[in-house]
């Protein structure tokens, strides 16, 4: 195997190299990324280092503070988190095209060249030339909508306002932020800020993975792009991966989120952390479904979500508490800021926690000491139940008394989209592709999928009782599914594709759980 990588990458032509961040991290934020985060198929969580990761399948760990060096075998690791402990400055991935391609690579960034064969794009984390036949949709700013597979002669754009309207054409240059196509033998130009989607022709059929050779992974960034290839080796600057469509890739590593090794086609990272609001318990189970431990200490647990440290921070909207939890679901303190039936959790960059009130109509900033800082949308947030980040950091938020879902902005107070006439909505989450799953109580299909024009796109029946839908790392939807097997009663999570609803894969779970309240994958 390491002669036939070696091989290929002496072979190959088109080449990925990384190039140095415009704006440097500064000698604060490089120290505060020096935490990565090992999780073993055996399920142990080891903190370090890596120093390396070698093409033959070594890694290379510095444990703790210490300087002692560690290896490991790569087959024996579920995944990496790197750079736990950095805080990246707001300016970083602020690109606006978006470039999913068919084996399951999204990558975004500034257009340099459009070429009839080739396409170059450039980034924080690389400067990248893609083959033109791996391009399935191109979408831009924060519009990150996916267009269907064009198997047509043609290259097709779709107009922000013409959402329905397919423009055949010939795209001649996507380059400075314009389109430049032929229609007839005329030549047009559009500003890409007007155009909501393009697929390009002669693409080819969307094939998930590549053909998997050695260590095969994803590699996921924080604005959530994800490139999935085999990995070839990685130092304390980059990481190199052997990709289908852009040949060798050298990723800037302090700008790399994680490394997944799973067979899912989704490229799920592993485990399952679920709130069962009726049995009063937060249970943990494994990428199987395998029960690894459950908590039985909170009054009405309605969200549960990690912290950077591996912790575990729960909501409980009987009591009104906040509870943290140890990794392996042991007490660590339970505390009462005054939250008036806190339901949906996020972290915030500052390490603070956004807490929605439901019966405080409003979003509510709690320090970790728990003091509450600010409220947010007071009296605007009308019965929010869950609470979510979105891809480029603003907050979807399903408001049950509003019958709506909303996204909206800390920043400048405003909401920034919304679905409304939703009875009975439960829970929100933005999927990969931008689509908006929302999550319906006693209402049949359960769960239903919209696009940025609140357009419905497909749809799903839980058959049980069920207040949210989990999103994979590849940003495809986890719904839970309640079947009968051998005459029992059992909760499925079905892995389905966030662009049209196609099961990907199922797990079931062990042990039934009556309501779940929340669902988080790390």
């Amino acid at each position: 195997m390491r002669r036939f990588i070696s091989l290929i990458l002496a072979m190959c032509l088109i080449t990925f190299s990384f190039v140095d961040s415009r704006v440097p991290l500064s000698g604060a934020e490089e120290e505060a990324g020096a935490v990565d985060v090992v999780r073993t198929v055996a399920n142990e969580r080891l903190t370090g280092r890596i120093l390396f990761i070698t093409e033959d399948g070594r890694v290379g760990l510095k444990l703790g503070d210490g300087e002692t060096v560690t290896e490991l075998d790569l087959a024996s690791i579920h995944g990496i988190r790197l750079n736990t402990q950095r805080k990246l400055p707001e300016r970083y991935f602020k690109y606006g095209a978006i470039f999913h391609l068919s084996d399951g690579t999204r990558i975004t960034g500034k257009v340099e060249k459009w070429g009839e064969d080739f396409v170059t794009i450039r980034n924080e984390y690389c400067r990248a030339v893609i083959d033109r036949r791996g391009i399935i949709s191109i979408a831009f700013g924060e519009k990150d909508v996916t267009a269907p597979h064009n198997t047509g002669e043609s290259d097709i754009i779709v107009l922000n306002d013409k959402p329905d309207v397919k423009l055949e054409c010939k795209i001649i240059s996507l380059e400075g932020w314009h389109v430049t196509y032929k229609v007839d033998g005329s030549e047009h130009r559009l500003a890409c800020i007007d155009v909501r989607s393009i697929a390009p022709a002669g693409s080819d059929e969307p094939v998930g993975k590549s053909e998997k050779g050695g260590w095969y992974a994803c590699v996921r960034l924080d604005n959530r792009d994800r490139v999935p290839g085999t990995i070839t080796g990685m130092d304390e600057n980059t990481l190199t991966l052997l990709t289908r469509y852009a040949g060798v890739v050298s990723l800037k590593r302090k700008l790399l989120d994680r490394v997944i090794f799973l067979d899912s086609l989704s490229f799920s990272s592993g485990r399952y952390l679920v709130t069962d609001y009726n049995g009063n318990r937060v249970i943990l189970f494994n990428n199987e479904g395998k029960r690894i431990w459950e908590y039985t200490g909170c009054r009405g647990p309605w969200d549960a979500v990690w912290l950077p440290d591996g912790k575990i921070l729960v909501s409980s909207c009987d009591d009104g508490s906040l509870t943290v939890l140890s990794e392996d679901g042991k007490l660590i303190r339970q505390f009462r800021p005054g939250l008036r039936s806190p339901r949906g959790l996020v972290v915030l960059d500052n390490g603070d926690y956004l807490v929605a009130e439901y019966a405080g109509a409003c979003l509510t900033e709690v320090t970790p000491d728990g003091k509450i800082k600010e409220r947010y949308f007071s009296g605007d947030v009308q019965g929010p139940m869950a609470l979510r980040m979105t891809q480029n950091g603003n907050f979807i938020v399903a408001e049950r008394r509003a019958r709506r879902v909303t996204i909206r902005s800390l920043k400048t107070r405003q909401t920034i989209w919304s679905k409304d006439g939703l009875n009975n909505v439960y829970g929100a989450q933005q999927l990969g592709n931008g689509y908006v799953a929302a999550v319906f109580y006693g209402l049949s299909p359960a769960v239903r999928v919209y696009d940025a024009k609140g357009k419905e796109r497909w749809s799903m029946n839980t058959r049980g009782v069920v207040y949210d839908v989990g999103v994979t790392a590849a940003g495809d939807a986890i719904i839970p599914v309640l079947k009968t097997v051998g005459g029992k009663n059992i909760i499925v999570l079905t892995e389905c594709s966030c662009d049209d609803g196609k099961v990907l894969r199922e797990v079931p779970l062990e042990g039934m759980v009556s309501r779940m309240a929340s669902l988080v994958q790390d």
